[in-house]
């Protein structure tokens, strides 16, 4: 494997290339392969909506399931068509996917009978709102995991709201506030390190956080 560029907007809208190195990208999909057992022990197929030409889908599309030996869909799931489709194919299997599709899909009619379909559903690409969470969990049986992170600073942090709001740093990172209120970073996953990321957060704990909102925004007066 080689570097490889992502292309992100951010807050401002415009396109900003961005280089992530082989060496932190297969340290960060060696992180998540050892980080959660309780998905990977069954040795699931691999689904997602996630494009392969972002980070979400580089690592857990292909990294993660390499690391591990696993099948990864080749196709990027659009619907709940696909979703059943992929149920009857590889029985039980890891979901990939954004808040954003889980809100629509609580709305299909049978997104019901695919409960039992998922060995757990990973989020990243936003913040899944608590309702959500919870319809999810009522629905299909599982409380998703959301990854919280960026395409510079690599994997940070994880929670399942079942267990609460709280942020959980990822062992091997390392995390604080500057004097701004702002999330700093260190780890394995960095090319520049440390790395100040553009969100506030207060930590509860030495390794556990609460996001407060993006402090970019902020300044812009679009709110937090």
């Amino acid at each position: 494997m080689d570097d490889v560029t992502f292309y992100t907007s951010g807050s401002s809208g415009q396109a900003k290339a961005i280089v992530r190195t082989e060496r932190t990208l297969c340290a960060d999909a060696e992180a998540l392969a050892r980080a959660f057992p309780e998905i990977w022990s069954s040795r699931p197929a691999v689904v997602s909506t996630a494009p392969k030409d972002h980070l979400f889908g580089t690592l857990w599309r292909e990294l993660v399931p390499e690391v591990l030996g696993l099948v990864s869909d080749p196709e990027s799931v659009i619907s709940i068509e696909q979703l059943a489709a992929a149920h009857e194919k590889y029985g039980r299997f890891l979901f990939a996917t954004t808040p954003s599709f889980l809100e629509k899909a609580l709305g299909h009619p049978d997104i019901a009978a695919l409960k039992g379909a998922f060995v757990g559903i990973v989020t990243s690409g936003g913040l899944l709102r608590t309702a959500t969470s919870r319809a999810v969990m009522d629905t299909l049986g599982v409380c998703p995991l959301e990854i919280f992170g960026s395409t510079e600073a690599g994997t940070v942090a994880y929670r399942r709201q079942s267990e609460g709001e709280l942020w959980n740093v990822f062992e091997g990172v390392s995390a604080m506030t500057d004097a701004e209120g702002r999330l700093v970073v260190d780890s394995p996953y960095l090319d520049e390190r440390p790395f100040v990321m553009s969100d506030a957060v207060v930590f509860e704990g030495p390794k556990r956080f609460r996001l407060l909102g993006r402090t970019d925004r902020r300044k812009n007066g679009n709110g937090g």
